[in-house]
């Protein structure tokens, strides 16, 4: 009965260890640039055809509604190589300034086993393979 009861806990513990939201993470870095928003824009095309991976626009920033816009809002995202179901995923928003633009980068990620079950990704999002993926894009900056 006693260990049935333990089974019973530890099964609670990971299951709210695992559940969505909880584990999100990210992981933000803003880079002041010279260049403008196509050098940018060219930038970011020649990096995801060299890291393999997916463009989508974002279109419906809601927090973006209320402060300043973005010129230029996308989430670049690709597999794991090798065995992994992982993925990694950026955010990009870059922001037109007098002297260039300035660059956001995020870094996402999820805990344990969040993102298997009915989500877009096929895979959890890893933060530490999408840091790395950032670190190399803000590199060629």
């Amino acid at each position: 009965m006693i260990l049935f009861l333990m089974i019973v806990i530890i099964l609670i513990i990971l299951a709210y260890l695992t559940s969505g939201k909880i584990n999100q993470k990210s992981d933000s870095r803003t880079l002041r640039t010279s260049k403008n928003v196509q050098e940018v824009a060219n930038l970011l095309k020649q990096m995801s055809g060299e890291l393999r991976a997916n463009v989508n626009k974002i279109e419906d920033d809601p927090f973006g509604k209320f402060g300043a816009s973005k010129d230029l809002a996308i989430m670049l995202s690709g597999e794991e190589r090798g065995l992994s179901r992982d993925v990694w995923a950026i955010h990009v928003y870059v922001t037109a300034t007098a002297n260039g633009c300035d660059v956001e980068l995020i870094a996402l990620g999820e805990g344990l086993s969040a993102g298997y079950s009915g989500t877009y990704y096929r895979g959890r999002i890893k933060l530490s393979s999408s840091k790395k993926r950032r670190d190399k894009i803000a590199n060629r900056f």
